[in-house]
């Protein structure tokens, strides 16, 4: 187990450690430069991280999944795949313990999937793409776009589920932030905030757990997110959302 945990950006001991971990081992990563990974000094993320940041309500978890990319590729130098067991945000700073696997073939599978996102200022859309396009797949617009990024899974719903087990004896606050990373460990990038979604569409705002329900009664999946009380990670997309959410409203 080797924890980096810096003031600021890990960048400069991400090499050392990486090649200091052992097959099985845990690399754990803290970066408490929010401001660069989360869009704030964009020229700084993109020399230092090597990505595109995102400003808006999504910032948080394109600057996690921006700062996941950037560690694997310094694992990949060595053929060191390094996996995400449990991945967050909070606060001011990115947390992240990530698996380490001496083998090529899983460093290929990591690249693999290094993608882009995609967001739509007009439609609110979100997509994962290999290339950013440019437009929006849904209206046609102008998208912002962020990364390249890792856009696997943030957690190991496995081991989170075993962390459940044991954390009766833990404070609420550490119950209930394993109980929301078991929901959104199989969820795809991206989310809906509900305060944006309300003020583009002039709403009023709904409860989070009322909007998870009507999403699941119409057959989609839909969870929470660390990244926001106010958010939902579904399948639905943006305007199957924004119709069932808020046109009744």
């Amino acid at each position: 187990y080797i924890d980096i945990d810096p003031f600021g950006t890990p960048v400069p001991f991400l090499d050392a450690a990486v090649r200091r971990i052992n097959d099985g081992g845990i690399l754990a990563v803290t970066a408490t430069d929010t401001a660069v990974l989360a869009g704030t000094y964009p020229d700084v993320c993109r020399r230092r991280y090597w990505a595109e940041p995102m400003r808006n309500e999504l910032m948080h978890e394109v600057a996690l999944r921006i700062l996941i990319r950037k560690v694997q590729l310094v694992g990949a130098q060595y053929d060191i795949a390094l996996i995400p067991v449990v991945s967050y945000s909070k606060d001011h700073y990115y947390r992240l313990f990530l698996s380490a696997y001496h083998k090529k073939k899983k460093c290929a599978e990591i690249i693999r999937t290094h993608k882009y996102f995609d967001y739509c200022k007009v439609c609110m859309g979100q997509n994962v793409s290999d290339n950013f396009s440019g437009k929006c797949s849904v209206c046609g617009a102008e998208t912002k776009p962020a990364g390249p990024l890792w856009v696997g899974k943030l957690f190991d719903k496995e081991i989170v589920k075993k962390m459940n087990r044991n954390a009766s004896d833990m404070p609420v606050i550490v119950n209930d932030f394993l109980a929301v990373a078991y929901e959104e460990a199989d969820a795809e990038p991206g989310f809906f905030e509900l305060h944006e979604f309300a003020s583009h569409m002039k709403k009023s705002i709904p409860k989070t757990s009322d909007a998870i329900k009507i999403l699941r009664k119409k057959g989609f999946n839909a969870v929470r997110t660390h990244f926001s009380a106010h958010a939902i990670k579904t399948d639905a997309y943006a305007k199957e959302f924004s119709r069932l959410i808020f046109e009744h409203r």
